[in-house]
């Protein structure tokens, strides 16, 4: 038996250095992480006319033992052993190769360096020369010659004479023009965060050309704000906070608290908080500055163009630069535009220390964190801190958004109509056929309104209809071959198959024809409705949920109850309805009994419906605001359902309210309707 062992080719040492760091402010970060593990409280990146950089530091330096068992041992275990410093930092770098960040930026490296009242050591690496052998030729990496010697203080470029360190990079492998350099100074700007105010001292200059600059974001960025959030959650995922107001019409501070709740993914999957020895997350903290974009002065919405986004901050140390979407906002507001909150606009920090959040991990290219379950977590959690943030800002906005009261305000022709009857004959006449225009206008485009209402709710019983037709189809398709087999010859198994294929075709036919009134989009033709079917076609189509749930559906609507109406818009308003109680039942996991009940009367000449549930009820201080189109409190929502539903309400000339419900305990939608019976 020949024994042999793994060798490793000078190559390899190449391709890690242009390859794990994505960009080049990103290499010259992971040098200016190095001062840090390294106690450093000044480091200093220097620019020299394009032609070479220097990142030096006043920190401890390195002696021999350090220099060949540390920066020359790649994927050293060190910084794991040893995770806090002599000063208190709790160390950045543990996986030892971010010292690799030199070959992102140059083919030579010098580096000075020196431990207190040790001697000072250069080391020489030469990259350009090992190069050429690289192509064809297999290079062990013994055979990279690193010239390492003892020299005088008086022949480096240490910050300090007594320790510290100094790289020097040359033949660049890029060229750094303004415009590079000034994508420098943000990236470092934004590496240590204002706001940790006990964090040991470090102090980041850029040096241009000979001109020292300190490393600071603008002040503008840190105090000019409209709404700023801080919060901090604990590691059972119950959190408190404040927000701040500071516009024009309000100047408040308020506080919150609540805790984490359930949510549900894309997959119909149900998430929930996980501390980290189940692999989920420690306590954080998260801070939120927000500005409205369309009160922003020029010189302002500059600065934040370049500042903008959520950067994830571990142990005072900014590692995910917040230019990187990792939370993912901009699909947020994809969903929910008038609601959700953009990049553009945001400014934040999230807080977390490396020992009680393990499972984040930074990306081994440094370009945001692995996916795993803790990070869902994370984001999700930042999404439902944010999101008393936009509930707030909505609030407070609902006078500057489009609404379709605001739209059919501007085509009313009333005023114009009583002008019209003041003038003579001829000119009576051609005003009277330009009302009628308009007029013939917002009806066509009241109508289009309600047949994108109708698209809306689509989409949410879309979502029901696929999955159920999924389940109903693989019955089919499992057993439609063995139908063929047994045709001519049916004993008990075939039979058996024969009806499950046919209870499958059953269930996704009625299906269908629940749902076809939506797929036939056309001119609005009232007919007669019967609200207690709908409900009872609307139970069969939630049933799934319902069922999963344990929710109890109640129909107390007569039977003989009915409502000339548009074929589907009942369904609509009422599908809508049920999807929102639904829901927020679903968030009550503890709650023994859940009920949706829907009631129905006339009275006066009116149509009154109401339906009410067990759940947690409706914050007064957004009962006037939930039937606005936009806003949502729910995590993914768009904020259509509601509105949709008083739009439609609106073209039949009722009304609907939300008040709390005294039976069950939650809340109520009461709808009244003119009643004009089929």
């Amino acid at each position: 038996m020949v024994e042999d062992s793994f060798r490793v080719d000078l190559r390899l040492f190449s391709e890690l250095g242009e390859r794990l760091i994505s960009r080049d402010e990103i290499a010259i970060v992971e040098l200016v992480k190095n001062a840090y593990d390294a106690d450093a409280k000044i480091v200093e990146v220097v620019i020299n006319e394009g032609r070479s950089i220097e990142v030096r530091d006043d920190g401890t330096g390195m002696n021999r033992e350090e220099i060949e068992m540390g920066w020359l041992t790649l994927g050293t275990g060190i910084k794991r052993k040893n995770k806090w410093t002599h000063s208190g930092r709790r160390v950045l770098g543990e996986k030892g190769l971010g010292r690799l960040a030199v070959l992102r930026l140059g083919e030579k490296v010098t580096i000075f360096t020196k431990k207190k009242e040790s001697p000072c050591y250069r080391l020489i690496m030469d990259w350009s020369k090992a190069k050429k052998n690289l192509i064809d030729v297999y290079t062990p990496v013994d055979k990279m010659k690193v010239v390492t010697d003892e020299i005088k203080e008086n022949e480096t470029t240490l910050l300090t004479p007594t320790q510290g360190t100094t790289i020097n990079i040359e033949n660049l492998l890029s060229e750094w023009n303004g415009k590079k350099v000034e994508k420098l100074r943000h990236f470092l700007g934004r590496l240590v965060e204002p706001e940790i105010s006990s964090s040991p001292s470090f102090t980041i200059y850029l040096v241009i050309d000979g001109k020292r600059n300190e490393i600071l974001p603008p002040e503008t960025i840190t105090k000019n704000y409209n709404y700023y959030l801080k919060a901090e959650v604990d590691d059972k995922g119950n959190y408190k906070g404040d927000l701040q107001i500071n516009i024009e019409s309000e100047r408040t501070q308020e506080e919150f608290q609540g805790k984490i709740i359930p949510w549900v993914l894309e997959n119909g999957e149900e998430k929930y908080w996980k501390d980290v020895k189940d692999g989920g997350i420690g306590p954080f903290r998260f801070s939120l500055r927000v500005w409205d974009l369309d009160v922003l002065e020029k010189g302002l919405k500059r600065d934040l163009k370049d500042w903008t986004g959520i950067s994830l901050v571990r142990n005072s140390f900014r590692v995910v630069q917040p230019d990187i979407d990792w939370i993912g906002l901009n699909l947020r507001r994809v969903q929910n535009p008038t609601m959700r909150l953009s990049t553009n606009q945001v400014i934040g920090s999230v807080f977390i220390l490396s020992d009680t959040n393990p499972h984040i991990v930074d990306k081994t290219d440094r370009e945001g964190v692995v996916e795993n379950d803790a990070v869902l977590i994370l984001k999700e959690s930042v999404n439902q801190l944010m999101n008393i943030l936009e509930q707030k800002r909505r609030k407070i906005r609902k006078g500057k958004t489009l609404t379709k009261g605001a739209i059919f305000h501007y085509l009313d022709t009333t005023p114009v109509k009583q002008i019209a009857q003041t003038l003579p004959p001829i000119q009576k006449k051609g005003l009277e056929e330009i009302i009628s225009n308009i007029d013939a206008f917002k009806d066509l485009l009241e109508e289009w309104i309600l047949g994108r209402d109708r698209m809306a709710t689509m989409g949410m019983l879309g979502g029901r209809l696929i999955h159920e037709a999924r389940n109903a189809l693989m019955k089919i398709n499992d057993n439609y071959p063995l139908l063929e087999k047994y045709i001519d010859d049916l004993d008990s198994p075939a039979k058996e198959h024969v009806i499950r294929m046919v209870e499958g075709g059953r269930v996704l036919s009625k299906i269908f024809n629940e749902l076809d009134p939506f797929l036939k989009f056309s001119r609005i033709r009232k007919e007669k409705v019967y609200p207690r079917r709908v409900v009872e076609s609307l139970e069969f189509l939630f049933g799934p949920e319902i069922r999963k749930q344990r929710i109890k559906i109640v129909n107390n609507i007569s039977s003989n109850i009915n409502f000339k109406a548009g074929s589907t818009d009942i369904y609509v308003v009422l599908a809508n309805i049920l999807d929102n109680s639904v829901y927020w039942l679903a968030k009550e996991s503890k709650r023994e009994t859940k009920v949706i009940e829907f009631r129905g009367t006339e009275i006066d000449n009116k149509l009154i419906l109401e339906i009410a549930d067990s759940g947690p009820g409706i914050n007064p201080d957004i009962k006037d605001i939930i039937f606005e189109a936009g806003f949502t409190t729910k995590l993914n929502g768009t904020g259509l359902g509601l509105a949709i539903v008083k739009d439609i309400i609106d073209f039949y000339g009722g009304k609907i309210v939300a008040f709390d419900d005294k039976a069950l305990g939650g809340a109520v939608l009461h709808i009244e309707l003119p009643y004009e019976k089929g």
